[in-house]
């Protein structure tokens, strides 16, 4: 079995930094294939305020149709309410060899309030990208034991993200201004269906 990453994320829509993040990932050697997850409900987020999962999905679909080591799954997307870490990293857990979860230094701050947070930081690998304005200091040691904190902190990857945010895309297309960072066939996606504009 190849060497695994799971990317999950609201994808709301997936961007250009997305796919950039995880095409690094790969050229790190760290896994040979990144499954994208995205979520159906993130505990943090409010649900009314999210794209339907169709179109999450179908925006997925096509940003990572160009590249053989991306793949997807509905996992989440078919699970009854929130989706939580710990449940997705049990299910893949037993289907790879080698998982690795990949996720920002800001979700690593919060990572010791998630639920079973001592089971998913002690059984599984991570792989965490930087994210501006987002650092670790050395009160984020007091949340977990050496062993564990000497892990997470040697699990931050040094890749270069572009600053492209889903938020801020969903503004500009609002607004009527040309959206930055996404596949074209994304944004025509997203005209066609009439997401994220102002309603007719």
């Amino acid at each position: 079995m190849k060497k695994t990453g799971l990317f999950g994320g609201t994808f709301d829509p997936i961007h250009l930094g997305h796919i950039n993040l995880a095409e690094q990932i790969l050229q790190s050697g760290l896994v040979e294939q990144i499954i994208f997850i995205p979520a159906k409900y993130p505990p943090h987020k409010n649900p009314e305020l999210i794209s339907a999962r169709e179109d999450r999905l179908a925006m997925l679909q096509i940003a990572i149709q160009g590249n053989s080591a991306f793949s997807y799954s509905d996992y989440e997307l078919k699970q009854d309410g929130v989706s939580y870490t710990i449940n997705t990293a049990r299910y893949f857990a037993e289907k790879v060899d080698d998982l690795h979860i990949i996720m920002g230094v800001d979700s690593l701050l919060d990572l010791h309030k998630w639920v079973k947070s001592d089971e998913l930081c002690s059984d599984h690998k991570f792989i965490f990208f930087k994210r501006p304005g987002y650092a670790i200091s050395e009160e984020f040691k007091k949340n977990y034991n050496s062993e564990i904190a000497d892990k997470l902190l040697s699990s931050i990857l040094s890749a270069e993200e572009l600053e492209i945010s889903s938020s801020q895309i969903r503004l500009q297309i609002k607004s009527g201004q040309q959206a930055n960072g996404l596949d074209p066939l994304v944004y025509d996606y997203i005209i066609k269906n009439n997401l994220y504009q102002e309603e007719k």
